[in-house]
């Protein structure tokens, strides 16, 4: 795998369009928010969170999305980490996320962890986070686990 195959870009007016066409398979769509969802959540600043949505390029495509945001009691949330159903299976998600996961860890200097919700019947995904150091943890957010990655 190339170096920096992928780059993370927020999201702004200009990439909407491309941004709101980025799309799962439908047996994924149970799985994470669409953009249009995601996108309200941001500007509602769901659950009292100021969100930024990264949108994840593979040279000059926008292959996936992103949200991260840190929530008063100083947890990060990672939420809606999205590859497009064009380009799943290639490495980018890991990739993505290794940047991803480092943008977060320098731009939330205060945070105690950075925490995340998964679908339980979503082993693949969890397999995933857990390759990257998350845990299951004894929380709930909503009806779905969360996984947490401690503070280095």
């Amino acid at each position: 795998m190339s170096e920096n195959r992928i780059r993370l870009v927020a999201l702004n007016e200009d990439l909407r369009e491309e941004y709101l066409a980025l799309k799962v398979y439908d047996d994924q769509d149970t799985f994470v928010e669409s953009p249009e969802e995601s996108l309200k959540d941001q500007q509602a600043r769901a659950w009292d969170i100021d969100w930024t949505i990264e949108c994840i390029y593979a040279g000059a495509q926008m292959i996936g999305y992103a949200m991260h945001g840190m929530s008063k009691d100083g947890n990060v949330w990672l939420d809606r980490f999205m590859i497009d159903r064009h380009y799943q299976d290639r490495g980018y998600g890991t990739e993505a996320l290794t940047q991803l996961l480092d943008k977060m860890k320098a731009t939330y200097s205060g945070r105690k962890h950075i925490l995340l919700s998964v679908e339980k019947h979503n082993d693949r995904v969890i397999k995933m986070y857990e390759k990257f150091g998350f845990q299951m943890t004894d929380k709930m957010d909503g009806i779905y686990p969360v996984m947490a990655l401690a503070k280095e």
